[in-house]
């Protein structure tokens, strides 16, 4: 829409909400995140969920970090052609739902096969870059 009429935007009716267990009764904890994914709770107490969008690669030396250190093996190693083989990193473009983010902490990442019965999901330790 054209003249950017914020009167005739359309807001969504049905808040966004995650799937409910079927084996089981929605527990306190779950009813907690999902009531903070409704409400988008931005405060740092808040359960952390995100959404990751979109995966893209890009090669380590794109990425200026000073505390991202190349591991030795990548930097000597060279290609068919003699020019030296830049180590990949997988990025991820994500969308925070509710809480907050913080680089070095470990978040539980689950994929996108993962049901109620998939064994604990891995918990891994982040890094965060503002795009």
């Amino acid at each position: 829409e054209q003249g950017g009429d914020a009167s005739r935007m359309t807001i969504r009716s049905k808040p966004l909400s995650l799937q409910v267990p079927t084996t089981t009764q929605p527990t306190a904890e779950f009813q907690e995140i999902q009531r903070a994914v409704q409400t988008c709770d931005h405060r740092s107490d808040a359960p952390a969920v995100a959404y990751v969008c979109k995966f893209f690669s890009t090669e380590r030396s794109h990425v200026r970090d000073a505390a991202l250190v190349s591991s030795p093996s990548a930097a000597n190693a060279t290609t068919n052609n003699g020019h030296k083989n830049d180590e990949s990193l997988l990025l991820g473009l994500t969308r925070v739902l509710s809480g907050r983010l913080q680089t070095g902490q470990a978040y539980h990442v689950l994929g996108p096969k993962h049901t109620e019965n998939s064994p604990t999901p891995l918990k891994r330790a982040i890094r965060l870059y503002l795009l």
